[in-house]
């Protein structure tokens, strides 16, 4: 109001009387007015797009993505855990109840209506499970970081808990940012398995593999491939190339867990690979054979995928 007021007085210094003569003269009067504003007002809209440009973000190599011109919010990371029983998985589906739904639904809520949206590191597939994902959102809140924590749970349903929460600068993303991933596979060998395990171990039904060989195995899958052997048909992904850094095989008692890391994992990758290495394990396929199969890149040559209540996100790395 004060850049117009400016306008206006000057205007009527130089002789514009705006409320006196024809209809006709007043308008003309006026017209030297509404430039200075509009000039105005495209300045200001020219400064407000070089404003968002500066706040725009870069989320990975050669990826720019632009948010609202949001001063007072605050890029937040949270470590989430939940159990994948009753979930069709993380990502939003339409009719479904998904991880991602749990969670926008809460701050959402929080936020007094306000749509937050979340990304994670990647998405989950139905029954599986993470002890821990790692998801991003924006907040202007002026809830304490330390005290996120207990906010989000107290709303959360009980198979989802908020492990941690800090702040981190804008040019963090949950998905772009992650450098690398664990995950952990587990067989319950016992011979009557606990019923409370049902939904969290695969029931071997008392069957013990051979882990010598399973190990072997293995060895084939560490480093660098087109692990294209290892991925669900139906994948868009061009690039199948991963790096497999550890792979190890450990029994726990009755239990023997499959723990693999790596740069990236394709769909489905870790169940095909334990599908596989199970295969192995019960003498229905020579360790050997993995190399040939890594080789063929053809994904009828490896084993059956893996059920999908064994296993779980364990670490993502940045």
């Amino acid at each position: 109001m004060d850049e117009t007021d400016k306008i206006m007085k000057a205007q009527m210094a130089r002789g514009s009387d705006l409320s006196a003569g024809p209809l006709k003269d007043r308008i003309k009067a006026v017209v030297p007015l509404l430039v200075p504003l509009f000039v105005s007002a495209f300045k200001r809209a020219e400064d407000l797009a070089t404003a968002m440009e500066v706040r725009g973000y870069r989320g990975g190599e050669g990826r720019t993505r632009y948010r609202k011109l949001k001063w007072d919010w605050r890029d937040t990371v949270t470590t989430i855990s939940y159990d994948g029983t009753s979930f069709s998985g993380y990502q939003v589906q339409p009719g479904e109840r998904t991880v991602q739904l749990e969670l926008e639904n809460v701050l959402t809520k929080m936020h007094k209506g306000q749509m937050i949206r979340v990304t994670a590191s990647g998405r989950t597939d139905s029954k599986v499970h993470a002890t821990g994902q790692v998801i991003h959102f924006d907040t202007n809140l002026s809830i304490p970081v330390e005290r996120y924590q207990k906010a989000l749970n107290v709303q959360l349903p009980r198979d989802i808990r908020v492990l941690e929460v800090e702040e981190v600068s804008s040019d963090f993303h949950a998905r772009f940012s992650v450098k690398g991933k664990r995950y952990r596979y587990i067989w319950n060998c016992e011979d009557v398995q606990s019923p409370f395990r049902r939904n969290y171990t695969i029931d071997t039904n008392g069957v013990k593999p051979d882990t010598n060989k399973m190990k072997d195995a293995a060895n084939h899958i560490l480093g660098t491939h087109d692990f294209s052997c290892f991925c669900a048909a139906n994948t868009s992904v061009v690039d199948k190339v991963r790096t497999i850094h550890s792979l190890e095989l450990e029994w726990h008692q009755e239990e023997l867990h499959m723990v693999i890391e790596g740069n990236g994992f394709l769909y489905n990758m870790v169940r095909i690979i334990a599908g596989t290495l199970w295969e192995v394990g019960i003498g229905k396929r020579d360790p050997s054979n993995l190399k040939a199969v890594i080789e063929s890149m053809d994904r009828n040559k490896a084993g059956k995928t893996a059920p999908p209540y064994g296993l779980y996100l364990e670490k993502v790395y940045y």
